[in-house]
């Protein structure tokens, strides 16, 4: 599986991997953008699932003295958006509903 380690500051980011860590979920979905040529920004139809690997631990920007999270995300299932992304009431991160993958099936193809 893929791993990611970040060190997080921005403060929507922060306040997500939070609220998973303490609703004991610690999963949230990766989803990326594209940028059309009309400048347009529009969410992909695929991302993946993530879960916060470990306990997340509290790191200081050098430059800058802000204090955020070091985190480590392992990739798990591959997702495709059914229907709209909308706004989180909770943030500012984006929310929609999913279907998972067959993975096994993707790989054999």
């Amino acid at each position: 599986r893929q791993v990611l380690k970040l060190q997080v500051y921005n403060p929507t980011f922060l306040d997500l991997i939070r609220l998973r860590v303490a609703d004991e979920t610690p999963t949230f979905g990766l989803l990326g953008m594209a940028r059309l040529a009309t400048g347009e920004h529009v969410h992909l139809k695929y991302g993946v699932e993530v879960h916060i690997e470990g306990k997340p631990e509290v790191c200081v920007n050098a430059k800058d003295g802000k204090s955020g999270l070091k985190i480590e995300l392992v990739a798990k299932r591959r997702f495709r958006i059914e229907g709209d992304v909308s706004q989180s009431p909770m943030g500012g991160w984006t929310e929609a509903t999913v279907e998972f993958l067959d993975s096994s099936k993707q790989e054999a193809d």
